[in-house]
């Protein structure tokens, strides 16, 4: 069995606890865990090595522990619901290999969006977005659609 070292990518905002993304390196090979596929994958291609001062050692428990909560990777978003349309939710999950900016859809899923990140560079002043947590677009998601478990990744 191969041993890993353990990093958290951290920056703004960001801690071990909640990271932007899990590293790992063994005989100096390091690899990145894809929070879209869910799986370690090594780096090169478009995937380039982080600067080191955003990596944070972590314990193999540590690494454990964050695998085994994918929430804490995703952010979330609300837009309000209006007099003409019910409450729309978002979220990103940001991987190395790609941002993954979605909005749960017309047809009860998660489809790929520009609002997110449109909303958050300050480009288009028609959508107000309202961080939220997992279990406040779970509701919405649930009153406005009947569908549970929308959020489960």
């Amino acid at each position: 069995m191969t041993d890993y070292e353990y990093f958290a990518k951290v920056g703004p905002g960001r801690t071990e606890e909640r990271p932007r993304s899990l590293w790992r390196r063994a005989e100096g090979q390091l690899e990145f865990l894809s929070l879209l596929d869910w799986s370690w994958h090594p780096v090169g291609g478009e995937v380039l090595a982080p600067r080191p001062d955003v990596l944070v050692p972590i314990s193999p428990e540590q690494a454990e522990r964050l695998l085994g909560d994918r929430q804490r990777f995703v952010e979330y978003w609300v837009e309000p619901a209006t007099e003409r349309r019910r409450a729309l939710v978002y979220r990103r999950r940001r991987s190395p290999e790609l941002v993954a900016d979605e909005i749960f859809g017309r047809d009860d899923a998660w489809v790929r969006t520009h609002a997110v990140r449109e909303f958050l560079s300050g480009q288009t002043l028609e959508i107000d977005l309202v961080e939220a947590d997992q279990a406040t677009v779970e509701r919405i998601i649930e009153e406005t659609r009947g569908i549970s478990g929308a959020t489960e990744l």
